[in-house]
Parts: structure tokens; C-alpha cells; sequence
């Protein structure tokens, strides 16, 4: 059987899946050991892969690497950090990902940030996402429109928002 490491970092989908398994039996702190050396890796395939397996094993430190990875050269390191930040429902990491929608290059980032500011945004990103629905002419992966999303995401937020000035109400 192969190591660990090279496991990790082989390019069979596969392989890491059976890595990340064998890792989850390792002490925490030697598995998060070798995500975090993955994580510094050239290939932003295993950075996307330390980031998975960090959230998994150990959720507490794929927050702080997934915040860094907001600013990863590679899009799909910079979506892997916008949807694990979702997944760990950061809010604080809502102004964050407001930057990326205003300002990232890939219209991919942009469509997931949009999408994942309807989760984790409260009214202050609001303008952003506006301002989205207004001239982003982006789409997402499958061809919708940004503008769409941002849409959504404004509703979703105006809708939490109401429902938390009701439940306080009542």
C-alpha cells in the first residue's frame, strides 16, 4: 500500500478518498499535520483537497485556511473556500465573500459568492449584491445568469431578515 502523503497526492480521485479515510483513524493532530503540509502544495488540486479533508477532521481549522484560500490564484481553490465557509455557516466571512462577488475575475466565484451571500449575508451586503444584479453579466456553471442569483440571495436575506424581526416581535 502506498503512504499516506503520496496518497493525498495522487492524481486518482480514489486514492484520496482512501486517504482521507485512513486519516480520520489517525490522531487528529498528526492527520491535521498532513493536511496542512497539502495544503501548501504548488497544485491547487491539493490545496482544494487539504481544505476538504481540514473540514472534515477538523472544522475548527479549515475556517482560518479557507479564509486565506478566499485569495487563492486558483478559481476553483477560491469556490472550494466560499462553499466550505458556507458549509461552516461563517458570517463573519460574509464581507469576504462580498469582495469576491464585486471583484474576482472568474464568473464562477462571482455566481458562488452570490449564491453563498444568501446563506451567510445579513442587510450590509445588500448593496453588493445589488449592484451584481445590476451589471454582472456572468452565469454560473449551468449558464444562469448571476444576475438571477444575486436576485435570490437579496430574497433570501430580506426573508431571514423579516423573520427575525417577527420572531423578536411576537
Amino acid at each position: 500500500m502506498m503512504p499516506l502523503a503520496k496518497m493525498l497526492r495522487n492524481e486518482d480521485e480514489n486514492d484520496f478518498i482512501s486517504a482521507l479515510k485512513e486519516l480520520s483513524s489517525l490522531p487528529k493532530e498528526e492527520a491535521i499535520s498532513l493536511l496542512e503540509q497539502l495544503a501548501q502544495e504548488a497544485d491547487g488540486t491539493f490545496r482544494s483537497r487539504a481544505l476538504d479533508g481540514l473540514e472534515k477532521i477538523a472544522p475548527e481549522r479549515a475556517e482560518p485556511l479557507a479564509l486565506r484560500f478566499l485569495n487563492d490564484p486558483e478559481w476553483f481553490v477560491r469556490i472550494d473556500a466560499v462553499n466550505t465557509l458556507c458549509r461552516l455557516n461563517n458570517r463573519a466571512a460574509a464581507p469576504l465573500i462580498a469582495n469576491l462577488l464585486a471583484t474576482d475575475p472568474d464568473e464562477l466565484v462571482r455566481s458562488w459568492a452570490a449564491f453563498t451571500l444568501g446563506h451567510l449575508g445579513d442587510a450590509s451586503v445588500i448593496p453588493v449584491l445589488e449592484m451584481a444584479a445590476e451589471v454582472d453579466t456572468g452565469t454560473d456553471h449551468e449558464g444562469r445568469p448571476i444576475r438571477e442569483i444575486a436576485l435570490q440571495s437579496i430574497e433570501r436575506i430580506r426573508s431571514r431578515l423579516a423573520n427575525q424581526d417577527n420572531s423578536a416581535t411576537h
